[in-house]
């Protein structure tokens, strides 16, 4: 007969429980706060947001430009084919 808990049933709910507990235990996130010093809540805060944003569409236009060039590249090509 099984009397009591077997190790093999509890194995497979151990790591679920550990991860679990360590999620809920941790403390949360403080948003707002000094952290910024003298950039908190003025204009210059959006410096890294901006920054981000122009690296991203200079990413972008880097590409197309690529691309066009690949084009004009092998233009000479195409046109021969056909």
């Amino acid at each position: 007969p099984n009397r009591g808990p077997n190790r093999d049933n509890i194995q497979p709910y151990i790591s679920p429980v550990l991860a679990l507990s360590v999620l809920l235990s941790s403390n949360p996130a403080v948003a707002a706060g000094p952290d910024w010093g003298i950039f908190e809540g003025k204009t210059l805060s959006l410096l890294h947001p901006v920054s981000m944003a122009s690296l991203l569409l200079f990413s972008l236009n880097t590409g197309y430009q690529g691309f066009k060039w690949r084009r004009q590249r092998t233009l000479g090509d195409d046109i021969s084919e056909h």
